[in-house]
């Protein structure tokens, strides 16, 4: 039987005190997989065999987890959104596609499930 695990990472990839918190959302790929025992974050085809400040270590190189520079906010049109990436202190969330703040403060929501449209995605309302 293949299982398919849940995994939060947190605190990945700060630099210094003043660095971001890049919290990554995802599910791990099964034996079964081409990549036996990386991580795929939610949102992404990446398999990720060392996560650090935003990037992804493929085994080759590193690969940006989301885009880089200044970050657009798209106009929340749900109640809820599946985050991907979570920065701190922010509260900024990436979907894989967009940029949402969120509320300030500690978060609450829930972690889609393996039959979620977002599998291993934190699931939060963004503000409005």
């Amino acid at each position: 039987m293949r299982a398919i695990l849940v995994f939060i990472l947190a605190s990945l990839g700060a630099t210094d005190a003043s660095a971001e918190n890049v919290k990554v959302f995802g599910i791990r790929a099964g034996a079964l997989s081409a990549t036996p025992g990386a991580f795929i974050p939610t949102g992404t085809d990446l398999a990720c065999y060392a996560l650090q400040g935003g990037q992804c270590w493929d085994g080759k190189r590193w690969k940006a987890l989301f885009p880089a520079g200044e970050r657009k906010y798209a106009k929340p049109t749900a109640a809820q959104v599946a985050c991907a990436i979570i920065i701190e202190p922010e509260n900024d969330c990436w979907t894989g596609f967009e940029w949402y703040h969120l509320p300030s403060g500690r978060l609450f929501g829930m972690t889609g499930g393996v039959l979620s449209p977002h599998p291993g995605a934190f699931i939060t309302a963004p503000l409005r």
